[in-house]
């Protein structure tokens, strides 16, 4: 798929560059804020990300709003989201 979808907090500036957000197991997901990134010396890279149920009901949204069927990823995105 080659559509990207960026999505972002409301009201907070954008931080640098976008974060490909890869746990939500969609491909085209990147985050333009509402994240913080750490080096940490034990555990490398942790990221952390503000409101994650916000930011998982947004992608849900612009996901049934696409004028297509789901893909096998977003119906797992899905079914992972309502604990099936």
């Amino acid at each position: 798929m080659s559509e990207r979808a960026e999505f972002h907090v409301m009201g907070q500036p954008y931080d640098g560059k976008p974060l490909h957000y890869t746990a939500s197991g969609l491909d085209y997901v990147y985050l333009r804020n509402g994240f913080q990134v750490e080096e940490d010396p034990d555990y490398g890279r942790i990221v952390t990300i503000d409101a994650v149920d916000d930011l998982h009901r947004a992608i849900g949204l612009y996901v049934v709003e696409q004028p297509r069927g789901l893909t096998g990823p977003e119906f797992r995105f899905f079914a992972k989201a309502n604990g099936i």
